[in-house]
C-alpha cells in the first residue's frame, strides 16, 4: 500500500519529504467511523475531505496556516499533499464521480486541501494537543465537511461579542428528529488570529469559549427540521412525535441548541488578518494520527 501511496504522491508531484503527512492522511481515512470512510466516499451529499498538519512538520514543508484555502504559490505545498491524497482516493479507493463518489450535485471542496493550524498566532494549545499529542510532535487531522460559510465581523473587539456573532452565524442546517441527541452535527471552526487573538486575551479559554458557542447557538426548531416531514414514513423518535399535533407557528416558536454539546465544535486557527471565520458543518468526528512514526 505504501507503494501505491508513492506512485500517487509523485504522480500529484508530491516530494519525498511529504510522503509522511500524505500516509498520515491514508490512515486517518481508514479510521473514520465504523467503515473506513465508506459513507464518506459513496455519499449522495456533498461530504468531502479537509487535512490539517501541526507539529514541526508543518513548519519544514512550508504549509500555509495563513490564507490556507486559497489558489496561488502561497499554497502550493498544501495543494501538493491534497491533490496527493486525492489521487490515493481514485487510484486506490477507486473513488470516481458515477461510481463509487455518488454526489448529486458536487463540490469545489473535494479538490482537496491540506493546511496548517496558525499556532504561532494561537492564544490557546495547538489541536493536536487537544488530542493528546506533545506539542513537539508531528499530527494530521482530517476532518469531513459538508459546506462553507465565512461568517464576518465588522467591528466586535469584546470575547463576548465576537463569540455571540459568530454563535448566530453558524446557526444554519437540521436537527436530527431520529435519536435523544442534538441536531446539525458537529462545526469546524476556522478561527482567525483576529478573533482568536481578543478571546483568548481577554480570559476565555478554548473549552470556554466553545462552551460559549454551544450556549448561543440555538435555532428555531420549526425551521431545522423542515427536510424531515413529521407525519407518514418519517424517522421520527418517539420523544419527537409530539410536534405533529403543533402547529408550524407553534414549532417556529421552539429554539433549540444546534449541537448536541459542546464537544461537537472544533476551533482551529487559521488565517490571516481580519476577523473573517470559515465555519464548516461536518461529522463524523474527525481522526488525528501521528506523523513522526511515518518519517525515514
Amino acid at each position: 500500500t505504501v507503494e501505491k501511496i508513492a506512485i500517487n504522491a509523485a504522480l500529484a508531484g508530491a516530494r519525498p519529504g511529504h510522503m509522511p503527512v500524505i500516509i498520515a492522511s491514508v490512515k486517518a481515512l481508514s479510521q473514520i467511523g465504523g467503515q473506513g470512510g465508506k459513507s464518506l466516499l459513496m455519499s449522495t451529499s456533498p461530504q468531502a475531505p479537509l487535512l490539517m498538519v501541526n507539529g514541526p512538520i508543518a513548519r519544514e514543508l512550508g504549509l500555509n496556516s495563513r490564507s490556507a484555502l486559497g489558489p496561488g504559490r502561497d499554497n502550493q505545498i498544501n495543494t501538493l499533499i491534497g491533490r496527493a491524497f486525492s489521487l490515493c482516493f481514485k487510484n486506490i479507493g477507486y473513488w470516481y464521480a458515477g461510481q463509487m463518489d455518488m454526489d448529486t450535485i458536487g463540490t469545489t471542496r473535494k479538490f482537496i486541501q491540506c493546511v496548517a493550524e496558525n499556532e504561532a498566532a494561537s492564544p490557546w494549545a495547538p489541536f493536536h494537543v487537544d488530542r493528546g499529542f506533545r506539542r513537539d510532535e508531528s499530527a494530521l487531522s482530517l476532518f469531513v465537511t459538508d459546506g462553507e460559510l465565512d461568517v464576518q465581523d465588522q467591528g466586535n473587539t469584546t470575547a463576548e461579542g465576537l463569540l455571540k456573532n459568530l454563535a448566530y452565524g453558524i446557526t444554519f442546517g437540521t436537527y436530527s428528529l431520529q435519536g435523544r441527541g442534538g441536531g446539525g452535527g458537529e462545526r469546524l471552526i476556522f478561527m482567525p488570529p483576529d478573533v482568536a487573538g481578543p478571546v483568548g486575551g481577554q480570559g476565555f479559554s478554548k473549552q470556554q469559549a466553545k462552551e460559549f458557542i454551544h450556549s448561543y447557538a440555538r435555532g428555531s426548531l420549526g425551521k431545522m427540521i423542515q427536510y424531515m416531514p413529521l407525519k407518514g414514513e418519517a424517522r421520527v423518535a418517539e420523544q419527537w412525535k409530539f410536534l405533529e399535533n403543533l402547529t408550524e407557528q407553534q414549532r417556529l416558536e421552539i429554539t433549540v441548541p444546534l449541537l448536541e454539546s459542546a464537544d461537537r465544535c472544533f476551533i482551529v486557527v487559521v488565517g490571516a488578518d481580519r476577523a473573517k471565520t470559515a465555519v464548516f458543518p461536518s461529522g463524523p468526528s474527525p481522526v488525528t494520527v501521528g506523523i513522526d512514526q511515518y518519517r525515514p
